[in-house]
């Protein structure tokens, strides 16, 4: 069985998310990945949900191969 992020104890998958402007029906700003100490920039909400996707498959592969074999 898969970890849901954001369950466990001391669990790091935490983002920090600082919208600066919005501007055309969307968020811009900075995303900080807390648990790797690691601060992106987005110019959408879209944007934002890819970088924040990204860094979760990145650091939990083996839950996104879970996911990949649901959708097959």
């Amino acid at each position: 069985m898969s970890k849901t992020p954001g369950n466990g104890p001391g669990d790091s998958d935490t983002f920090v998310v600082n919208v600066q402007f919005r501007q055309h029906a969307t968020w811009q700003g900075t995303v900080k990945w807390a648990g790797q100490n690691q601060e992106v920039h987005f110019r959408s909400v879209l944007e934002l949900l890819k970088i924040m996707d990204g860094a979760l498959i990145a650091k939990h592969p083996e839950d996104a191969a879970e996911t990949d074999d649901k959708d097959a």
